[in-house]
């Protein structure tokens, strides 16, 4: 193709555009960066609870719930008490035959839920300390000894509160699901509540 009247020679280079100056590439990427750090420091409204609602989602699709072994309670009402209105207390039984087992998706979703009454906190993750054994029959049974929860918070609540508040929650709820721990032992030491990430708003939003 002729150009200006001479025909064009591809191996010519094209004269080159005007250039940024040093001064000019630096500003370009210092709002780059700038940008970039407002983008990371406000978190999309709702994040982590859409975020939590899809992990679980997914969990659920892809595997099935394992079946933990919960402990039978009765109330015995002729156990005596030194308070004619104390609460009778809940004594483990052993029905013949029977066996009580809750899906291990359905007391995370209840911890979940249970831990909404931490103010100003969102759990990320959810998971159960398992025991895996086999009874004197054979059968697979299958016990929760604790749990670890990781806790999403804002800035200016007191960590340390809310991680107690946090753990007590859990402690209550797996206590309610699944009964007194497995021979006699204590969940206490094995339940603990991690502060994985601070936001600036109540990440619950």
């Amino acid at each position: 193709m002729a150009v200006n009247g001479r025909p064009h020679d591809p191996s010519t280079p094209e004269p080159a555009g005007p250039q940024a100056t040093a001064e000019e590439q630096q500003r370009a990427a210092d709002l780059v960066r700038l940008g970039a750090e407002q983008m990371r420091a406000t978190p999309a409204p709702g994040w982590f609870d859409v975020a939590a609602r899809v992990t679980q989602a997914v969990r659920s699709a892809t595997r099935r719930g394992v079946e933990i072994d919960a402990a039978w309670q009765v109330v015995d009402p002729f156990e005596p008490s030194s308070s004619p209105t104390a609460t009778p207390t809940a004594v483990p039984a052993e029905p013949s035959g029977d066996r009580l087992r809750i899906s291990d998706l359905v007391l995370v979703d209840a911890l979940r839920r249970a831990l909404a009454a931490v103010p100003r906190c969102q759990p990320s993750a959810v998971d159960l300390l398992l025991d895996e054994d086999t009874a004197a029959d054979g059968t697979r049974v299958v016990r929760c000894s604790g749990a670890h929860v990781s806790l999403v918070a804002a800035f200016d609540v007191d960590l340390h509160a809310v991680a107690g508040q946090a753990r007590s929650i859990t402690l209550e709820t797996l206590t309610d699901l699944l009964g007194p721990p497995p021979d006699g032992l204590s969940r206490d030491a094995v339940v603990d509540v991690e502060i994985v990430d601070v936001t600036r708003e109540d990440p619950r939003t």
